[in-house]
């Protein structure tokens, strides 16, 4: 219990420290490019620039439409503040569940316990203070609020992983899937963790023996090597002193891709019997390839335009 409070009171420290340092350093009206759009767009709730990001301009209005000190600007500027605040309590959050899992599930003492919270802490307000997510935290555009959502996914996912033997645990993932689906309304970016929790999937739930996968975690770690020498090499034959025509570019391209495909179709002949059956971590990538797949090319790409 004492614990507890610990790490409530040091994650509260985290989202305050944050908060106040992103709105006190935020700008005080709109910035000379896309944030003034995004903010006339959010406050008049208009169509800025595609993709659009309909999320971003709601939350904006809300904000607009709050008692908050200053001009228009200023208000739609807290709406990355505020949702960079949060990222780096998220960010928090996943550092302490990483660090326990690695030390394992053994109870720790409250001084072993402090340790861990602090570590976290310190690389929560690490990310904090960096430049480029401050950059982001201080003016209205979709990167922050993207990152939040980012954040927010791969902490559920690593709370559904803890869970997943409960009663009820997949409503996690019916969270996450949510989430997944308003990202499209804000920035791609965050589909792109749809990978990552189909993997975590598969892992979880099919893998029962955990030697098998390691080794076949052991060819693939093997197999991204010898394809980046090769893409090493065929890169380092490009010398052109002009940049390249479309037909020069296609060329490359399908000796790229010829060349990336013999090396991985010899990779998995040669470990097939390391590669192809139920432990291996390629079926858990591919199923996180497959769910990107249906979530981007199927519903982002391909399904709007059966609604024109």
């Amino acid at each position: 219990m004492k614990k507890n409070i610990i790490h409530r009171a040091i994650g509260a420290f985290v989202l305050l420290v944050s908060a106040v340092q992103y709105i006190i350093t935020a700008q005080v009206s709109v910035s000379f490019w896309d944030p003034g759009e995004l903010s006339a767009a959010a406050c008049l709730m208009q169509v800025p620039h595609p993709p659009g990001g309909p999320l971003f301009s709601m939350v904006g209005r809300v904000f607009y439409m709050l008692p908050i000190p200053g001009d228009i600007g200023f208000r739609m500027n807290m709406v990355s503040a505020m949702a960079s605040a949060f990222t780096v309590l998220l960010l928090y959050l996943i550092a302490v569940k990483m660090i326990e899992n690695y030390k394992g599930k053994t109870d720790s003492s409250t001084l072993e316990g402090v340790g861990t919270y602090l570590a976290a802490a310190i690389g929560a307000l690490t990310l904090s203070f960096s430049d480029t997510f401050w950059f982001n935290a201080g003016e209205a555009n979709y990167f922050a609020a993207s990152m939040l959502l980012y954040s927010s996914i791969v902490w559920l996912m690593m709370v559904w992983n803890e869970k997943a033997g409960e009663p009820g645990s997949d409503r996690y993932l019916i969270l996450i899937a949510y989430i997944c689906g308003l990202s499209a309304g804000l920035h791609l970016m965050s589909v792109l963790t749809i990978i990552i929790v189909g993997i975590v999937v598969v892992l979880r739930r099919y893998v029962n023996n955990e030697e098998e996968c390691l080794q076949s975690l052991y060819v693939f770690t093997g197999h991204m090597a010898l394809l980046f020498v090769i893409a090493a090499i065929l890169w380092s034959g490009e010398k052109a002193t002009q940049a390249p025509t479309p037909e020069m570019a296609s060329a490359f391209d399908k000796k790229f891709l010829i060349a990336m495909g013999i090396a991985s179709l010899g990779v998995m002949a040669i470990f097939r019997k390391k590669i192809f059956h139920r432990n291996s971590i390629y079926l858990a990538i591919a199923a996180g390839g497959a769910a990107f797949a249906v979530v981007f090319v199927g519903i982002i790409r391909y399904f709007p335009k059966l609604l024109l």
